[in-house]
């Protein structure tokens, strides 16, 4: 199980998704360190620590005599944490909505195929061959693109999954609509800009940092099931990587 959040970053996303769907509006001022304390019975020490985390967000800013104000134009983006299996198991719209956001998914591409479709994660290969069904999917928050998402599925393992509508998440998809359990999930990142061609969804009049996930999941047999090939927008999503002893 991945070790609970503490308290004050808790409370400072509460705070950060009503900045983010507009309850909060640009210039106003975030609750004291003493009203929060009131409000949530925290200590001094975790209301300033509240007041902080925002202003890492880029959120909010601590004005000398005014107080913790909402920045103008607050920096909307998200977090998640890499390598660990619960969270892979999350929905990316689901997550969404939590962090104050209104998803929206467009298909952009679905079609069966005869071949292979490979890719070679921290020096292993990993390959689907055969039957295979690639769905892309655009994910968007706000109306902005977030993520170009292309999963490649063996559909010898995944019978009718060609008649199968959103597959988010698609570990927990493939687990209740196809009885495939997925054991383990291998990822690497990348970094690349939008104008590289690689990608031609992500519209902007400048070049857009993209971040390029490679995935492969696979059975306890060792059983590809699933390659990955998504673009997450850089400027709009953050990775994090959380590990303990």
């Amino acid at each position: 199980m991945p070790p609970k959040k503490p308290k004050y970053a808790l409370i400072a996303s509460s705070i950060a998704r009503d900045i983010c769907a507009g309850r909060l509006k640009p210039g106003a001022k975030v609750p004291s360190e003493s009203a929060l304390m009131r409000q949530w019975g925290v200590s001094n020490t975790t209301a300033r620590k509240i007041h902080l985390e925002l202003e890492l967000r880029g959120v909010v800013r601590r004005i000398k005599g005014k107080g913790t104000v909402v920045l103008e134009n607050p920096k909307k983006y998200i977090t998640r944490k890499v390598g660990l299996f619960e969270v892979i198991k999350d929905s990316f719209s689901q997550n969404l909505i939590k962090d104050g956001f209104s998803p929206r998914v467009e298909i952009a591409e679905r079609k069966m195929f005869r071949g292979s479709e490979s890719v070679e994660i921290d020096g292993n290969f990993f390959e689907i061959r055969g039957k295979i069904f690639k769905i892309r999917t655009l994910r968007y928050a706000n109306s902005v693109l977030f993520k170009d998402e292309t999963l490649f599925i063996d559909a010898g393992m995944c019978a009718g999954i060609e008649d199968a509508g959103d597959l988010d998440p698609v570990l927990v998809s493939l687990s209740d609509k196809f009885s495939v359990e997925i054991d383990s999930v291998s990822r690497s990142f990348g970094a690349c800009l939008s104008d590289t061609g690689r990608t031609p969804f992500f519209k902007s009049k400048k070049p857009l940092p993209l971040v390029f996930l490679e995935g492969a999941n696979r059975t306890k047999s060792g059983k590809t099931v699933v390659i990955e090939k998504s673009f997450y927008r850089g400027d709009k999503y953050r990775f994090s990587v959380e590990s303990s002893s």
